[in-house]
């Protein structure tokens, strides 16, 4: 929620967060040392809460929410027309963190396995942080390569 104040005055759009994540973005010490340290404000209210599976229409799309708990307990994926927009659940060979306040890493290699894995190997998988030589992968390559999905899902 990190500069969305400004997205949403300088752009004019409207804000979603999943409903599970609405009380983690209060008014927490930790929010402040977070606007302390980045110089954001954080915006704890979003204009409209999401749920696992709701459809989202954005001009001519429809974006799937997948919800992905893990990173925080909100965390969510967007599907739309072969596409998977991760935002942090999962990275190209990587994993987002676990270590914020509600984050589980055994809910976060659930939410891989249950709701990732069975993406067709062709979707395209754009996460939203570029951590290496590849800022998209596929579902396919992730499935050979990232080690949370080959060490803790498919070789436990």
């Amino acid at each position: 929620m990190l500069a969305n104040l400004a997205l949403k005055a300088t752009l004019n759009i409207p804000t979603c967060m999943h409903v599970e994540d609405s009380g983690f973005f209060s008014n927490s010490p930790e929010i402040r040392n977070l606007e302390r340290q980045t110089g954001l404000s954080v915006d704890t209210m979003a204009n409209r809460l999401i749920s696992d599976e709701e459809r989202i229409q954005l001009g001519a799309a429809v974006l799937r929410v997948l919800h992905t708990p893990g990173h925080t307990p909100g965390s969510c994926c967007f599907q739309v027309a072969g596409h998977l927009f991760t935002g942090v659940p999962l990275f190209v060979g990587d994993a987002g963190r676990t270590d914020l306040k509600g984050g589980s890493l055994e809910r976060l290699i659930w939410s891989i396995e249950t709701k990732l894995l069975g993406l067709a190997n062709n979707t395209r998988i754009w996460p939203g942080h570029e951590y290496g030589n590849r800022p998209n992968s596929t579902m396919g390559r992730e499935k050979k390569e990232n080690p949370y999905i080959t060490d803790f899902i498919l070789d436990p």
